[in-house]
């Protein structure tokens, strides 16, 4: 991230901290109602990633920024790496402290970038896009994920913006990413059905379950879901 000052920097990584503290906590509450809900849906995230980029990884050396909590972990472990290397704004086990916007490596040091769900939280966005683009090799692939602009509103805070399926392939392209695929999810009314449907819990799940098994060949999936997924190629700016 680009800063003004050293205060805001130190008081955004004090707000980092404190939602992955949150985020931590409340994966432990698995007697909530809508526990898996939320499992089924970040696994189904993984799952939509995995396919759209693991044969891609396979025997590469692949770079991740951002995201060092259970998600990202399950699903960096499911790709056929030779070499992975993870990046994030808190300390942590097998996780190199960087700043997305100031990455420690050389030029062209990698195969495959994957930065996911991280870009609608950061400061600027210029420098993220830029960074990835420099530690790639040529014709390297970035693997990028945010919340649909359609679904997600922004907070100021937390989510700092939000990108329409347009804007967020042409920005992208402004950074010298060629779109290579782009696939999206379920619309973003699961867990206001979960709520509201006299249907019960598990039939409201196990019908969402259904609707993703039908838009995933579906390529309208990116426009209507409620996270957009992005295949890009690194090409000249």
């Amino acid at each position: 991230m680009v800063v003004d000052n050293f205060m805001e920097q130190q008081e955004y990584r004090d707000f980092y901290s404190l939602q992955s503290q949150r985020a931590v906590q409340y994966w432990k509450e698995t007697d909530r109602k809508d526990f898996e809900a939320d499992l089924w849906y970040n696994r189904n995230r993984n799952e939509i990633g995995i396919n759209m980029i693991a044969e891609i990884c396979r025997g590469k050396k692949v770079l991740s920024v951002g995201g060092g909590e259970w998600v990202e972990t399950e699903f960096l472990e499911k790709l056929p790496v030779k070499e992975l290397v993870r990046t994030d704004l808190i300390d942590a086990e097998g996780i190199k402290v960087a700043d997305a916007a100031a990455l420690p490596f050389e030029d062209n040091s990698f195969d495959v970038v994957i930065c996911r769900e991280v870009i609608e939280h950061v400061i600027e966005t210029d420098p993220v896009l830029d960074e990835a683009h420099r530690v790639l090799k040529d014709g390297g692939y970035y693997f990028i994920s945010t919340p649909n602009g359609y679904n997600t509103f922004p907070d100021g805070k937390l989510h700092r913006r939000a990108y329409t399926p347009e804007s967020f392939i042409k920005e992208l392209k402004l950074h010298g990413f060629e779109v290579v695929d782009k696939r999206g999810d379920v619309p973003n009314i699961l867990h206001s059905l979960l709520s509201l449907s006299n249907l019960g819990f598990k039939n409201v799940l196990e019908e969402f379950k259904n609707i993703e098994a039908m838009m995933r060949i579906s390529p309208i999936s990116y426009y209507v879901g409620t996270f957009m997924y992005v295949l890009a190629k690194k090409v000249s700016v």
